[in-house]
């Protein structure tokens, strides 16, 4: 219990620090961003992720003491069907652990979604990768969701526009 108030403390005081320096982006290169904004997904995945994975270790622990002491001790005939219990537990918090990761990162919550929706209006998935990605090129975002990549011909004129607006 104690951990998890530092962390959470510690977790908080992270997060104004990020605050923080968000106003002082323009200070910072391209390189300096690239790593804020991946300082910032982290956190965020770790604010959901950590205090879950401490709450499972608990109950999973308050389940196994429960059951190795009070099943055990009173019923032994019990003990395998609690035991089992106890196992059917694992797959749904494992599913729960896998969907926090997907959840917290916007592009790929975004593509979650679109394949969620394809499986509501029965459309293969095929059809999904089609009209999602041109075969032309790759589109490589940003962990916030920003695009990176560009079509070949509109890549140039960024590339001026970016190149003029620096003079």
């Amino acid at each position: 219990f104690q951990l998890t108030v530092v962390y959470l403390i510690s977790a908080r005081c992270r997060r104004q620090c990020m605050r923080a320096r968000r106003f002082d982006i323009a200070r910072h290169s391209i390189s300096g961003q690239y790593h804020m904004e991946e300082h910032q997904r982290c956190n965020r995945f770790v604010a959901v992720y950590i205090p879950y994975q401490v709450l499972s270790f608990l109950l999973t622990f308050a389940m196994g003491v429960v059951l190795v002491f009070q099943v055990h001790e009173r019923d032994p005939r019990k003990y395998l069907l609690f035991h089992s219990l106890l196992y059917l537990t694992i797959a749904p918090r494992v599913m729960l652990s896998m969907l926090i990761p997907l959840t917290q990162h916007p592009v790929l919550y975004q593509q979650f979604r679109q394949i969620l929706q394809c499986e509501r209006r029965n459309l293969s998935p095929e059809r999904l990768t089609a009209c999602v990605v041109d075969a032309r090129y790759v589109v490589i975002h940003s962990t916030s969701g920003k695009q990176l990549t560009f079509e070949p011909e509109r890549e140039a004129d960024i590339y001026f526009a970016t190149y003029a607006a620096a003079w």
